[in-house]
């Protein structure tokens, strides 16, 4: 198990690690991570919008997440993880770095981890450790690359951001239910309003461009007549 008392603790939190890892374990050797180009973990305690991150992760999920007869967008994809925090401490570095309440890493990721997984557990100091900065460990000592995904959280531990903002795909942390319940509240109402603002933009311009269409084909046809003439 984890020990607080060990050089190097990374967290004041659960060290939680070992517990995690019979889950990912349990996870990889189920299989049904194969069936998809990315899998996410989310804490209980945030608020998540998997529409949103879909949406985000298009441009990097192989053929924007379309399965294409004879191709499978697992093969010869580079393992890819999300570092969704480049906050620094104590003027330390600035890096990028995994935050656990929302975890998210593509198909071959998890295909390395099921492989090689057993061997972070063997080789790395993870008794200190909480199991977020042991999956970045883990995930950078298997060839995994982190990609940018600081937009993609609001987190009180490293950047803030209020659930107005709906360009944030997770929110942490909220304790009780009713905050959980606010805050999720706050965000899809006002997305939904952005979502019906745009809608309306479309169809005036669609208007728009079927009144030009109109008025040019009447046109041509009144130059048409005295054309004839």
């Amino acid at each position: 198990m984890g020990d607080l008392s060990v050089s190097g603790t990374t967290t004041s939190s659960w060290l939680n690690t070992l517990v995690f890892t019979k889950m990912w374990e349990e996870l990889a050797n189920d299989g049904e991570w194969w069936n998809h180009d990315w899998t996410v973990k989310v804490d209980p305690d945030a608020v998540f919008f998997p529409r949103r991150l879909q949406a985000n992760l298009a441009s990097r999920t192989p053929f924007g997440g379309v399965r294409m007869a004879g191709l499978d967008s697992g093969i010869g994809s580079e393992p890819l993880y999300a570092g969704n925090c480049d906050r620094t401490w104590h003027g330390g570095p600035a890096r990028l770095k995994l935050f656990g309440s929302i975890e998210i890493f593509s198909r071959n990721a998890i295909g390395s981890y099921k492989a090689f997984g057993k061997s972070c557990l063997e080789k790395l100091p993870w008794k200190g450790w909480g199991e977020d900065y042991f999956m970045q460990s883990c995930m950078n000592m298997l060839g995994a690359k982190a990609f940018n995904g600081t937009s993609l959280l609001a987190d009180e531990r490293c950047h803030a951001s209020p659930c107005s903002d709906t360009t944030k795909v997770t929110f942490h942390a909220f304790k009780t239910i009713p905050e959980w319940f606010s805050c999720w509240g706050t965000s899809k109402s006002i997305e939904e309003w952005k979502e019906k603002q745009e809608q309306e933009v479309e169809e005036r311009q669609r208007q728009q461009e079927e009144e030009e269409e109109e008025e040019e084909q009447q046109h041509s046809g009144g130059t048409l007549v005295v054309m004839k003439k």
